[in-house]
Formats: structure tokens, sequence, C-alpha cells
């Protein structure tokens, strides 16, 4: 579909549409992650998917500043920008601590929960949520560190999946 098409749906549509693609977004990365688990074991698609969500991350920061105008440095961008772009996979928020320093904290992972519906075991997501937070939070500020605060398999919640902190320096 050309994008003049998607500006003549009407806005009801056009949401549910987004809708749509969100949950594509998700079901592919889900079975992607399957097919490549079940083919050569979790370690090599704990690996590769490190690899794949790393670019990504930067790629969003990219598509950030240029499709949705976030501009600048620091921390006030970094989390306008995932405001903007941090959707499909998570319930999530994000804090301001000082001009240095935020938190971002997943309050319902969906990747996990399909997981433990499924009788499978956690993922221990670690290296490819470092990996994308990482890309990103530099693709934004190339002064960035990040550091995880607690992630499965080592520490979670019901009700809040991991934590990563942003520092600015």
């Amino acid at each position: 579909m050309k994008r003049d098409r998607y500006l003549e749906l009407p806005r009801e549509e056009m949401n549910t549409l987004f809708e749509f693609y969100l949950r594509k977004l998700q079901r592919v990365d889900g079975f992607w992650f399957l097919g490549v688990e079940e083919r050569f074991g979790t370690k090599e698609a704990a690996e590769i998917n490190s690899e794949v969500w790393g670019k990504v991350g930067r790629r969003d920061a990219e598509a950030a500043r240029n499709m949705l105008g976030v501009t600048g440095v620091g921390i006030p961008p970094l989390i306008e920008a995932l405001k903007k772009t941090f959707m499909a996979f998570a319930d999530w928020e994000i804090e301001q601590v000082s001009d240095t320093h935020a938190v971002f904290r997943v309050t319902t992972c969906y990747p996990q929960k399909a997981r433990i519906e499924k009788g499978k075991p956690l993922y221990n997501c670690r290296s490819s949520e470092e990996a994308f937070f990482k890309g990103y939070s530099q693709g934004i500020d190339p002064r960035f560190t990040v550091r995880c605060g607690f992630c499965p398999v080592d520490k979670y919640f019901d009700d809040l999946w991991c934590e990563w902190h942003f520092f600015l320096g």
C-alpha cells in the first residue's frame, strides 16, 4: 500500500491498522526467534538476536531523529525518542532521575509472558536488550552508557520485568 493510500484511511481504521502492524511485528520477531532457537539452540539464537537488536536500536534512534523530529543530545531527547518509538514489545515507563541519569522499566514483557504461556523457560534477554539500548541511546548521544539493573532470568517481578539505567558521561 502506498503512503497516500494510508493517509486516505479514516482515523479509526488507521489506528486498527497500526495495531495490526505492531502485533505483526511481535509475531515475526517471536516466530523468527523460536525458529532459530529450535534449529540452532537458545545460545546461538540469543547471540544472533543480540546482533540484530543492536543494529535495530541504532536504526530506531536514527528514525526518531529523521522521521519524528527528535533533536538535541542528552537525557530529554532520549526520553522523547523512546516515548515516540518504543511500543511493540512491552508496557513500560521511563523516569529522568537527574540531568545525567534516566531509568527505563518494563512493567509487562509480552515475549516473556508468551514463553511462559507456551511452557518455555524464560529467555535470558540481557544481552539482546543491552545491545538494543546501547545502540539506541548512542544513536541519540554517543556519550551514553547503559547498565542493566535487573532482568530475567536473574530477577524479575510480575509487574516489573526489567530495569535499565542510562548514564550520560
